[in-house]
C-alpha cells in the first residue's frame, strides 16, 4: 500500500513540476512572441485609444498625432492630417504595418500606471510620449503621390550622398505592406548597371570594348540562347561596342561579359550593390536577389548578367543608382532621423551605417556618363528634364507569367547628384499589359525629377 501511495505521490509531484516549469516558460520565456504575434489583437486593443508620440517630417511636416477624446479624459484618437500619401508609410489602426506598428512600443505615453511607468515616475522620468522625426520629404512624398495615382507602382527616392529617404509611394495603397521597400520585382535591365560596374571596376572591358553584334546566341557548351530586345542586332556593324550596348539595353554583351566575369565576380558586385544583403531598414525589406548566386552554370550567369533573374525593391534600385551618382560609396538607407522629447527637443540621433565603397571612382564616373547617354540617344529619352542633365536605365523585366514590369533608375543632376530614384511600373492601369521601361517608368521619372529640380 504504501508503495502505491509512494507512485501516486511522485507522479503528482512530477505533475505539479511540468505545470510550473510550463507556465515558467510561456508566461516568461515565450510572452514577447505570444504578445508580437499577428494574430494577437489584445496588442492593437491596448494601443488603441492611448496617448502616442508624434511623428514628423524633419522639416516640419506632421504626419500623426494624439487628440484627447472630448468624450473620455483618458482616451484619445490618433490623427492623420498628412493624408492618403502616407498612410503606407506610417500605417493606421485599421491598416496595420508601417511606423505606427513597428515603433508601436517607443511612441506610447508611459501615463498608463504600469509597473515600470510607476517605477519610472518614482525616479523622476518624463512619461510623456516621444516624438518620431523622419526624413521623408513631404512635398516629393504627396507629388509623388499624386503622380502615381492613375498608374499601379512604385516609387523610391534617396539623397545619394546620406543614404536618406526622401520618398516611399506605393499605388494603389496596400494596407499590408509598402511596396516600394516591401516587395521584390522582377528588374531586368536596370541590373546592367551593376554588370557594368563590374566589368569596368575588374578592367575586363572599358566602355569601347567590341563585341559581335548579333540578334541571339547560343552560349557555348549549354543550352540557353540569349536574345536582345526585338530579336534584332544592336546597331548596324559588325561588331557593337559596350557602350552602344548598356544606352540601346542589348543583352548579348553582358552576357558575354557574365561569363567572362565568372560567378566569383558577379557574386562579390552584386552583393557589394546590396543584392543578397539583408538591409537594416524599419519597414518590411526582403532580401534583394540576382538569380546566380554561387552558381557556375553558365546559362545561369549569362541570364543573370543581363538582369534576367534578378529581382528587388524600388528602394534598394534607388540605392543602386545611388551608389552610381555617389562616386562609388554605397550610403545604405535610412528613414528614422531622430526622436524628440515631448516638447519637440531632439534627444537622441540614430546612428546611420557608414557608407562603403562599392566601385572606384573613376568607374563611378564611366558608368554614370554611360546613363546620361541612355537619356540623351537612348532607351531613357522619355526622361528627359528639360535644362538639367539626368542619368538613368531603363529596363524591363518578366514574372513568372510573363507579365512586363517596366523600370528606370537613375540621379540627376549629373554634376552634383541632389537625387537617386527608382520607380516600377506594374502591367496594367494606364500604361496596359505590355509596360515597357522606355516609356512608362521613364515617363514617372521625367516628372518626378521635374518636379524635384525646379525646387532646389
Amino acid at each position: 500500500m504504501n508503495r502505491s501511495i509512494r507512485r501516486v505521490a511522485l507522479l503528482l509531484m512530477v505533475g505539479m513540476v511540468v505545470l510550473v516549469v510550463g507556465a515558467t516558460w510561456h508566461q516568461f520565456v515565450a510572452a514577447d512572441s505570444y504578445r508580437n504575434h499577428p494574430d494577437n489583437r489584445r496588442r492593437a486593443l491596448l494601443q488603441a485609444g492611448k496617448e502616442r508620440g508624434m511623428i514628423s517630417t524633419v522639416g516640419g511636416r506632421v504626419l500623426a498625432y494624439s487628440e484627447q477624446d472630448p468624450d473620455s479624459f483618458r482616451s484619445y484618437n490618433r490623427r492623420y492630417p498628412a493624408g492618403e500619401a502616407f498612410r503606407s508609410v506610417l500605417g493606421t489602426e485599421d491598416a496595420p504595418g508601417g511606423l505606427e506598428e513597428v515603433y508601436a512600443d517607443e511612441l506610447r505615453s508611459r501615463r498608463d500606471l504600469t509597473v515600470s511607468d510607476l517605477m519610472a515616475a518614482m525616479f523622476g522620468e518624463d512619461l510623456r510620449p516621444r516624438g518620431l522625426q523622419i526624413t521623408l520629404d513631404a512635398d516629393l512624398q504627396q507629388r509623388a503621390y499624386e503622380i502615381l495615382a492613375r498608374r499601379r507602382g512604385a516609387v523610391a527616392a534617396i539623397r545619394p550622398d546620406t543614404g536618406e529617404v526622401l520618398a516611399l509611394v506605393s499605388s494603389p495603397r496596400v494596407p499590408v505592406t509598402e511596396r516600394a521597400a516591401g516587395v521584390l520585382y522582377p528588374v531586368g535591365s536596370v541590373f546592367k548597371i551593376v554588370s557594368a560596374a563590374a566589368a569596368l571596376d575588374t578592367e575586363t572591358a572599358d566602355v569601347e570594348s567590341l563585341f559581335e553584334d548579333r540578334a541571339v546566341w547560343q552560349i557555348p557548351g549549354a543550352t540557353l540562347v540569349v536574345t536582345n530586345p526585338g530579336n534584332v542586332p544592336c546597331g548596324d556593324a559588325a561588331q557593337v561596342s559596350l557602350l552602344t550596348s548598356f544606352v540601346f539595353s542589348c543583352n548579348l554583351a553582358f552576357a558575354e561579359l557574365a561569363l567572362e566575369m565568372g560567378s566569383e565576380i558577379m557574386d562579390a558586385y552584386a552583393a557589394a550593390f546590396g543584392f543578397e544583403t539583408a538591409m537594416e531598414f524599419p519597414l518590411e525589406t526582403p532580401v534583394p536577389s540576382f538569380g546566380a548566386e554561387r552558381s557556375s552554370d553558365p546559362d545561369l550567369l549569362a541570364s543573370a548578367g543581363t538582369g534576367g533573374l534578378a529581382l528587388s525593391s524600388p528602394l534598394h534600385m534607388a540605392s543602386v543608382a545611388a551608389v552610381v551618382a555617389n562616386g562609388g560609396l554605397r550610403a545604405p538607407p535610412y528613414l528614422v532621423a531622430s526622436w524628440t522629447d515631448a516638447d519637440g527637443e531632439v534627444n537622441e540621433r540614430p546612428e546611420t551605417p557608414e557608407a562603403n565603397r562599392v566601385t572606384t571612382p573613376e568607374t563611378a564616373a564611366s558608368v554614370a556618363r554611360m546613363m546620361e547617354r541612355v537619356i540623351t540617344e537612348g532607351t531613357g529619352q522619355e526622361a528627359t528634364v528639360a535644362g538639367h542633365r539626368v542619368a538613368g536605365k531603363t529596363g524591363t523585366g518578366q514574372d513568372a507569367d510573363g507579365r512586363n514590369h517596366a523600370w528606370f533608375v537613375g540621379f540627376a543632376p549629373v554634376d552634383s547628384p541632389t537625387i537617386a530614384l527608382a520607380v516600377m511600373i506594374e502591367p496594367g492601369g494606364e500604361f496596359g499589359e505590355s509596360v515597357t521601361g522606355a516609356t512608362a517608368a521613364a515617363r514617372v521619372a521625367s516628372e518626378l525629377l521635374s518636379y524635384w529640380l525646379q525646387r532646389s
